[in-house]
This record gives C-alpha cells, structure tokens and sequence, in this order.
C-alpha cells in the first residue's frame, strides 16, 4: 500500500460515460490504497450511485457536478457538490454498500454527498 496521499478534482456533466469516468477514477485510487478486488469493485457501483443521485436531485440543463476523491492512509473520501442544498433533496439516498460512511451537508449554495471508505492498514505476514 502506498504510503502516499493523492487528490483529484474535476467537474462533470450529467453524462454516463463521465459518470463512470468519475467511478473508474475513485476505484483507481482505491486500488492504489490497498482495497481489494471486491472493495474496489462495491466502490466504483456506490461512486457511480451517487453520481446518478446528485443529478437526479439537479436535473436542470448545463448544471455541474464538482468531484473531489481524495486518498489518504487510512481513508478515500469522494465528495460531490451541487448547487442546491442537502436538506432540500426530496430523493432518499440509495444504498450505497461499497462505502463506509455517507455525510450530506451544505456548504453555502452547494449540496455536498461525501462517502468515506475506511482503508484498513494490511495484515502483516509475519
């Protein structure tokens, strides 16, 4: 596992290819953390959920969605903003099983989503 922290931030459009570019993007910083194959794999889906999710709250033409996924030692944290707030989302969230944690707030006039998957240190072989 990489002792390393990495960043990545982009913007999206409701568009599915970028969506998954989104999921792909997140799954690779898993991988990169130390996540196994089935991890990486429940992160991409919930990645990709959520996606689906803040668009849908946001359905208007040309609005963005700002990503975040941020990898540290012991965690990788996707945060979504939309312009909107969080305690006017009228949808429930979905299930969303391949994170450990799940925080909806608003900062100013954005809504935020942040998943958090916990990375746990490997299991020495000793």
């Amino acid at each position: 596992m990489a002792d390393e922290s990495a960043e990545v931030l982009m913007r999206v459009e409701n568009d599915a290819r970028l969506i998954a570019g989104v999921a792909a993007g997140a799954a690779c910083c898993g991988a990169t953390g130390g996540l196994g194959e089935e991890e990486v794999a429940a992160l991409r889906g919930a990645v990709r959920a959520a996606c689906e999710y803040a668009f849908g709250a946001a359905p208007a033409a040309g609005v963005l969605l700002e990503v975040g996924v941020a990898r540290s030692v012991s965690r990788l944290e996707v945060t979504l903003s939309r312009p909107g707030t969080a305690a006017g989302a009228a949808a429930p969230l979905p299930a969303l099983a391949g994170v450990d944690q799940v925080q909806r707030e608003t900062r100013g006039d954005n809504a935020v989503l942040i998943l958090t998957k916990l990375i746990k240190p490997p299991v020495s072989a000793e």
